[in-house]
């Protein structure tokens, strides 16, 4: 981040591939990013149908999953092509970095795969509404994504316990504890995906003199599926007793494993010690 811009690239080059296929590359990566967020709004569209209409969860099933796949390919599609033709470099925005670069990398802009975006002409201070438009693109996905899950979460909260009133216990305690898995799940991503690139697109905007790396904060994008999946564990206790099984198994497992070669270290030993005592007495006899 610098000042008004933003410069997004890599220092590698992923199977020795050209500046420009790295770079489609890097629109790739945000292709991941946009399918795993819109991801999260299809498990709270799944949860909605799962309590107040179950037979619409035939879309869930088989091929008809692909239906979802699309979605999130949908957006993941217009977050790459997005990053790709908007940040692409022209002449305001590649002199902006230009001499930037060498200073803190020791390689020259051209050298390596990188995108950018100006949000301010550096002369006039006039919008540069052609990278803005990233950042818009951005933000829409986003808001698309958590509109979504706000309206199914906020849905369910008010009327799932009217729903599964007539359930049985063990069925109602299953659907209450898949909401609240819900629940935090929109702050464990909220604070890992969204937190960090909101931060990181609104920089540019307020026009503020600033010169920082946000490598760090990116890297925070890898934390959400451990997160995720230690929460439903944490919550759903059919999960939670599974997961306490299989490290039990597994520690049990361990153990034997440790006292098989412990044992049979032990019997290696005393049947070289055996092997070498008639020599010894000989030797003494000798």
């Amino acid at each position: 981040m610098l000042n008004t811009g933003a410069l997004y690239f890599t220092l590698s080059r992923p199977l020795n591939a050209s500046i420009e296929i790295s770079k489609v590359l890097l629109a790739v990566y945000t292709w991941f990013y946009a399918f795993t967020i819109s991801l999260l709004a299809v498990l709270f569209i799944y949860r909605y149908l799962a309590v107040f209409n179950q037979l619409h969860l035939k879309l869930f099933r088989g091929f008809k999953i692909s239906i979802w796949l699309c979605y999130c390919s949908f957006f993941g599609f217009q977050y790459s092509i997005g990053t790709y033709t908007f940040m692409n470099f022209d002449e305001i925005s590649f002199a902006y970095f230009r001499d930037e670069v060498p200073l803190r990398y020791n390689m020259t802009l051209a050298e390596i795969p990188a995108m950018g975006i100006v949000a301010y002409d550096p002369v006039d201070g006039s919008i540069r509404w052609w990278n803005v438009m990233c950042l818009l693109n951005i933000f829409f996905i986003m808001a698309v994504q958590y509109t979504i899950m706000i309206f199914c979460g906020l849905k369910m909260n008010w009327q799932m316990e009217e729903k599964i009133k007539y359930y049985s216990p063990s069925l109602r305690r299953h659907h209450q504890q898949f909401f609240k898995t819900l629940v935090i799940q929109i702050t464990a991503p909220s604070m890992t995906l969204f937190a960090p690139l909101v931060f990181i697109v609104c920089l540019p905007m307020f026009n503020m003199e600033i010169d920082m790396s946000v490598g760090v904060l990116i890297c925070s994008f890898t934390m959400y599926p451990a997160i995720d999946a230690l929460i439903v564990m944490y919550v759903v206790s059919d999960y939670r007793k599974i997961a306490l099984k299989l490290w039990k198994s597994m520690c049990k497992k361990i153990r034997r494993a440790f006292r098989k070669s412990k044992h049979a270290a032990e019997k290696s030993e005393t049947t070289s010690s055996k092997k070498t005592e008639p020599a010894s007495t000989s030797t003494q006899v000798l």
